[in-house]
């Protein structure tokens, strides 16, 4: 399943940067397992109480945001 969620993200990147949408920091399957990363590490937290789901996405858009090179607030 893991594998199924990274090529899709993969993929979005992918066509978004193709476009000119994104100007990702380093190499774009870099920034996918990065991105995979944090998103169910995030994940996990949130559902342990960690986190709330609102700081976790909060988090991750943040994050998204600066591997593919967009200014806050833009994604």
């Amino acid at each position: 399943m893991s594998g199924r969620w990274h090529e899709a993200v993969r993929q979005v990147f992918e066509r978004g940067a193709a476009a000119g949408l994104f100007t990702p920091v380093t190499d774009l399957e870099e920034v996918c397992e990065r991105y995979v990363a944090m998103a169910e590490s995030l994940a996990y937290r949130a559902v342990l109480g960690y986190r709330t789901p609102d700081r976790a996405r909060q988090i991750l858009t943040h994050f998204t945001a600066e591997q593919l090179g967009l200014p806050p607030g833009q994604l």
